[in-house]
C-alpha cells in the first residue's frame, strides 16, 4: 500500500508546453519546488509539466509499460471489462489480463494495473498539491493565478475520483488515501479513506476549479476551463448517484462550451481540432512516440498491436444498432480476413472507429479526453433516471439527429428497465459505455 510521492525536480524536468523562452530561472531538474511556485511563470510552467503527464507512456511501471498510456489507455481498460468490448486474441498480451480479470493477484509488484493505476494517480495527486500549496502567495496576474489553481484543483478531483473507481468495490466503503498537502518520499503513509470522503474532496475540488475558471478562456485545449471541469464534475456526480448534480453539471458543460454536436464520425479520433473535443492533447512530433500509444492498441491497419489484438464489438451489441445509424460503420466483420491470429467470427466486429490520420506518422496522433456528445448522453441518462422522460427523449432525439436520420424516442425505461431496441420507436437512456 504504498504511496508513490514525486519530487518536484521530477516533475520540472518535464518539457513545459509553453514555457516562456525569457524567463530567468535555475536548470529545471534544479529547481525547488518552493522557488518554481513563486509566480505565475513557474506555475504554469509546473501545470504543464502535469498536463503532459496525462499521455506520457511508461513513466508508471517498472515494466509492461507498453499498456500504460495514461488516460486512454485506462479509458480502454474500464471498456475492456465491461461485457460488449471484445478482444478477438491476447496479441502481444497488452491489455490482455485486464479484460479476462486477471490483474488483482499482481497488486504487489511494480510490473502491472494495479501499480500503474496507483502510481498514476497519486503522481498527478502529488504535484498539484504543490500547486496548489502556493494558491494564497504565488504572485502575477490574478486572473492567470486562478486559471492554474482551477486547473490544478480538477487534476486532483479527477485523480481522486478515478482511483477510487478503480480502487473500491463501489460508492460504499472504503477507498484510497487522501494527500491535500506537498509530500516527499519521507512522508508518513495514510490510512485508507471511505469513498464517502473521497469523494466529498473530489467534489469540493472540481467546485473550486469551476469558480476558478468561471469565464476564463481556455489557453490550450490540453488545459481545463469551466466547460471541461464541468464535464469532470458531472462523470463524478453520475458515479456517486447524484442525478440531479450531475445533470446540471453536464448542462452547463453544454451552455458554455465551444464544441458542437457534428455528424461527422469518421474522422478516426486522432485529432484535437474536431469540432466536438472538450479537452485534449495536442501531441508533437518530438514528444509523441509510436507503438505505446492508445491508437496503436486499436488500429489494425498500423500492423503492430492492434493488429495483433483485435478490438471489437460484440455480435448482441452491434446487432442492435439500427441500420440507420451512421455509427454501424464504426464496426465491421469482414476485416477478420486479414487478422494474424485465430479468429471466432460469432464473437465481435472489429473496431474502425479509432485510427492513426497518418500511419507513417503516429507520433503526431492526439490523446482526446473528454468530447460534447458525453455531456448530451450524461443528461439524457440523469434526466431519465429523474422521470423526466419527456425532456430526455427530447434530449436524445436532439442527439440522435446527428446520428441517425429515423431515430425517434417515444418510451423510455428507468431503473433496472433499461433496454436497447433496434425499434426506432423506442430508446434507452443507458450511457455505461462510449458508444456515442
Amino acid at each position: 500500500k504504498k504511496y508513490f510521492a514525486i519530487i518536484m525536480a521530477g516533475l520540472l524536468a518535464v518539457t513545459s508546453f509553453n514555457a516562456c523562452t525569457d524567463l530567468d530561472t535555475n536548470p529545471t531538474d534544479q529547481v525547488s519546488g518552493a522557488s518554481m511556485m513563486e509566480n505565475t511563470d513557474g506555475g504554469m510552467m509546473a501545470l504543464n509539466g502535469t498536463i503532459r503527464m496525462l499521455w506520457q507512456w511508461g513513466w508508471t511501471t517498472t515494466g509492461n509499460q507498453h499498456q500504460c498510456v495514461g488516460p486512454m489507455g485506462y479509458a480502454l481498460v474500464g471498456d475492456l471489462m465491461g461485457d460488449d468490448f471484445v478482444m478477438a486474441g491476447s496479441g502481444n498480451g497488452w491489455y490482455w489480463y485486464d479484460y479476462v480479470y486477471d490483474v488483482k493477484d499482481a497488486y504487489n509488484t511494480s510490473t502491472w494495473r494495479s501499480y500503474d493505476l496507483w502510481n498514476y494517480y497519486y503522481t498527478l495527486i502529488s504535484n498539484v498539491n504543490y500547486i496548489l500549496d502556493a494558491e494564497e502567495t504565488m504572485s502575477g496576474d490574478p486572473a492567470l493565478v486562478s486559471y492554474i489553481m482551477g486547473n490544478a484543483y480538477a487534476i486532483r478531483a479527477y485523480s481522486y475520483a478515478y482511483a477510487g473507481m478503480f480502487f473500491a468495490r463501489s460508492y460504499i466503503g472504503h477507498c484510497v488515501p487522501i494527500y491535500t498537502e506537498p509530500t516527499s518520499p519521507s512522508t508518513k503513509g495514510q490510512p485508507r479513506a471511505t469513498n464517502k470522503e473521497v469523494f466529498a474532496l473530489a467534489m469540493s475540488d472540481i467546485n473550486k476549479a469551476c469558480e476558478l475558471l468561471k469565464g476564463q478562456p481556455q489557453k490550450h485545449i490540453s488545459h481545463i476551463d469551466e466547460y471541461v471541469a464541468n464535464g469532470i464534475k458531472a462523470r463524478i456526480a453520475l458515479y456517486m448517484g447524484d442525478y440531479g448534480t450531475a445533470l446540471a453539471a453536464a448542462q452547463k458543460a453544454i451552455a458554455t462550451s465551444s464544441a458542437k454536436l457534428t455528424s461527422s464520425i469518421f474522422d478516426g479520433y486522432n485529432s484535437r481540432n474536431g469540432a466536438d473535443i472538450m479537452w485534449g492533447a495536442e501531441v508533437l512530433k518530438d514528444q509523441g512516440t509510436t507503438n505505446p500509444q492508445f491508437m496503436a492498441h486499436m488500429d489494425p491497419a498500423f500492423e503492430g498491436y492492434g493488429d495483433a489484438s483485435r478490438k471489437c464489438i460484440s455480435v448482441w451489441l452491434y446487432s442492435k444498432i439500427s441500420s440507420s445509424d451512421l455509427r454501424k460503420d464504426w464496426w465491421h466483420l469482414d476485416n477478420f480476413a486479414n487478422a494474424k491470429s485465430a479468429q471466432d467470427l460469432s464473437q465481435g466486429y472489429q473496431q474502425d472507429k479509432f485510427y492513426f490520420a497518418d500511419p507513417k506518422n503516429p507520433e503526431t496522433t492526439d490523446h482526446i479526453f473528454m468530447r460534447l456528445p458525453e455531456m448530451y448522453l450524461i443528461v439524457a441518462e440523469c434526466q431519465a433516471r429523474s422521470s423526466q422522460d419527456a425532456t430526455a427523449q427530447a434530449t436524445l432525439n436532439e442527439f440522435m439527429s446527428y446520428r441517425d436520420s429515423k431515430y425517434n424516442c417515444t418510451n423510455s425505461y428507468r431503473s433496472s428497465n433499461y433496454r436497447t431496441d433496434n425499434n426506432s420507436s423506442n430508446c434507452s437512456y443507458r450511457t455505461s459505455t462510449p458508444t456515442d
